[in-house]
């Protein structure tokens, strides 16, 4: 395979791990507002900082596991946290 064949199946395959990406981060989602009704059923609010503390910590660990940059995998952490709040907030105004 030439070099320019092998750049275009790496592309290939990053749009496909990036598509992958996306579908974990709607089940993500989809689990963030599962989390928010019952928070809501449960008269608990949708931020818990301890909760959010604990899974910062085990990005944490598998960033020094795994050799991924720490400060890339926590503000990747902060968007999806963020977006889960969002979606819980969202979720408790609309029903």
């Amino acid at each position: 395979m030439t070099d320019e064949g092998k750049l275009n199946e790496f592309r290939m395959e990053i749009e496909r791990v990036t598509s992958q990406i996306l579908d974990l981060v709607e089940r993500r989602l989809d689990l963030a507002r599962e989390i928010g009704r019952l928070k809501e059923k449960l008269g608990m609010p949708v931020r818990n900082k301890a909760v959010e503390m604990r899974l910062r910590e085990r990005v944490l660990e598998n960033c020094k596991k795994t050799g991924l940059d720490e400060k890339f995998a926590m503000n990747l952490l902060d968007l999806l946290v963020e977006e889960s709040v969002r979606a819980q907030r969202t979720d408790r105004v609309e029903e």
